[in-house]
């Protein structure tokens, strides 16, 4: 290729040969040829400064790696149990533990009443 028609076709021939490979993704080879697009001072000092097309691309995968994709789903945060944040939350936490309290007091009235059986039929 002539280099005069083609000012970055090295630095861009290193980039489709990463993708045709597999070796970056679609979003990382985006982002580099954007770079080379916006003519990079890191591409351009790779493009003129390596000569060997494994060191380039070397060079180019650290530049797309470093890069933070944008993450694609924001994610909800968890609700914990006793959060009474909402209204709706602190009733629901309320009910919660009302029936706690209920259920407990259940459980403490039905022992007791298996020990007064008890003592009952031990005395007959």
């Amino acid at each position: 290729m002539d280099t005069a028609e083609y000012p970055h076709s090295e630095i861009s021939f290193a980039i489709t040969e990463l993708m045709r490979r597999n070796i970056i993704t679609i979003e990382e080879h985006t982002y580099l040829n954007k770079l080379l697009q916006d003519e990079n001072e890191e591409l351009l000092k790779i493009e003129s400064t390596i000569r060997t097309l494994e060191e380039r691309q070397h060079e180019l995968i650290k530049i797309a790696r470093l890069w933070q994709k944008p993450s694609m789903v924001m994610v909800p945060q968890h609700i914990h149990p006793d959060d009474t944040s909402s209204p709706l939350g602190t009733f629901l936490h309320e009910k919660k533990k009302r029936q706690h309290a209920e259920n407990e007091l259940k459980l403490s009235l039905a022992t007791s009443d298996i020990q007064i059986i008890a003592e009952t039929h031990e005395d007959n």
